[in-house]
């Protein structure tokens, strides 16, 4: 009954913790799913995750809203991480045909690959996922949810347009040595000379 009154008064923080203490993890668990956008839109993604992290591990395992929250929390802090969660979520989502459940994790795995800025070879897949989903024209819940799918998409696009290259590289054995007998590039992968730190049996590019 105190922690309902706490909830009443908008002290959800005391309330989670009356939970905590009474190992109540079932009120836990829907205060983090009922309260995880708001706090993410609060900037408060560290709350979320100290929620999410004193349920046990079972109720994580078991749970793929809360890998969900978890992982999106992740986002703006550690990418990888955030995909692990987001990714297991996604799996949940698609053994349950839960179309938008896929349409969310999608759009915010796509996302950790804008923060990250580094490697978009993995993207492509995400992006053709999201392209397939979004084609079905399902029934949104909530307007936010399309704009953050078409959102995302737009984000892709740069991500992905901006990496295109390929770089092939011939070699033959002459004398002995390893020699560039060839190379074609597209886009900004170029060779600029071969070196041979080894030795010149073996030719490094």
């Amino acid at each position: 009954r105190a922690a309902a009154l706490l909830e009443l008064h908008g002290a959800f923080d005391d309330a989670v913790q009356l939970h905590m203490e009474a190992a109540d993890w079932s009120e836990v668990t829907r205060l983090v799913e009922e309260r995880a956008s708001d706090l993410l839109a609060k900037g408060r993604g560290q709350t979320l995750r100290d929620w999410i992290s004193a349920l046990p591990a079972e109720h994580l395992q078991a749970n793929h809203r809360l890998r969900f929250w978890l992982g999106t929390s992740l986002i703006p802090i550690d990418q990888v991480r955030a995909r692990q969660q987001l990714e297991l979520a996604f799996g949940e989502f698609q053994s349950r045909l839960d179309v938008i459940g896929q349409i969310e994790t999608t759009s915010r795995i796509i996302t950790t690959y804008y923060f990250e800025w580094s490697c978009f070879e993995p993207l492509g897949r995400w992006i053709e996922i999201l392209e397939e989903l979004l084609s079905a024209r399902p029934d949104y819940p909530s307007p936010e949810i399309e704009f953050d799918a078409y959102s995302s998409m737009l984000l892709a696009e740069p991500m992905v347009s901006s990496w295109k290259a390929r770089l092939a590289l011939e070699f033959d054995c002459r004398n002995g040595k390893t020699a560039l007998a060839g190379k074609s590039h597209d886009g900004p992968l170029v060779l600029q000379k071969p070196l041979y730190p080894e030795g010149s049996g073996v030719c490094h590019a």
